[in-house]
C-alpha cells in the first residue's frame, strides 16, 4: 500500500492545509520462469515419466498460473496451478518438449496477471534393453586345452538405444 498526500502551504502567517490522502495498493506482476528443472533426467527410458519444476518465476496478483503445455502456443494446456510450480508427466514413449509460462486469469481485478514470456525443457527417449531368455553354445561340451572353438549366442532379448552385448 503506497499513500500520497496533497497539502496546501500558504504564506506565513495562514496555517498549512492538508487537501488529503490517497491511497493506492501496489501489486507485483507476472515474472516468467527463467529455466525448468528435470528429475530424474533430460534423458530417459521409454515409458518413464518425469517431474518438470518451473525455476525463477513469480505469480502476479489477481490470479496468474503456471501453465504447462506441449507446444509454446499454449493452444492445450496440460496442467495449469495457482499455487504448484511442478508438473509431473504421464509416462513418455517418445521426444516431447515442454513449456511452461505465467499465465493470465482473464477475470476482473486480475490486473497484473499477464501471460509471460515461456521456458522451454527438451525430453529424449530411448529404448530400453531387454535381457535374453537363454543363452546357447555351438557344443555342450568344451575340454580344457581343446582348440576347438565354442560360440554362443544369446536368445531373444533386444539391445536399447546405444547399448551393445558384452559377454566375459
Amino acid at each position: 500500500l503506497i499513500s500520497y498526500s496533497v497539502t496546501a502551504t500558504p504564506a506565513a502567517p495562514c496555517s498549512i492545509v492538508n487537501l488529503g490522502t490517497l491511497n493506492v495498493n501496489y501489486y507485483e506482476s507476472s515474472k516468467a520462469p527463467s529455466s525448468i528443472d528435470i528429475t530424474p533426467s533430460a534423458t530417459i527410458c521409454k515409458g518413464t515419466s518425469v517431474t518438470l519444476t518451473a525455476r525463477g518465476a513469480r505469480l502476479g496478483y489477481g490470479g496468474s498460473r503456471y501453465e504447462w503445455a506441449t507446444s509454446n502456443s499454449f493452444g492445450t494446456i496440460i496442467s495449469s496451478s495457482t499455487t504448484d510450480s511442478t508438473y509431473t508427466t504421464p509416462a513418455i514413449n517418445t521426444g516431447v518438449t515442454y513449456y511452461v509460462r505465467i499465465g493470465n486469469n482473464t477475470s476482473p481485478g486480475a490486473i497484473c496477471a499477464i501471460n509471460t514470456g515461456s521456458v522451454s525443457q527438451v525430453i529424449t527417449v530411448v529404448d530400453p534393453t531387454i535381457a535374453p531368455t537363454s543363452v546357447t553354445s555351438t557344443s555342450p561340451f568344451y575340454c580344457q586345452g581343446s582348440p576347438t572353438a565354442i560360440t554362443l549366442a544369446q536368445v531373444g532379448g533386444t539391445l536399447g538405444s546405444g547399448a551393445n552385448w558384452q559377454w566375459s
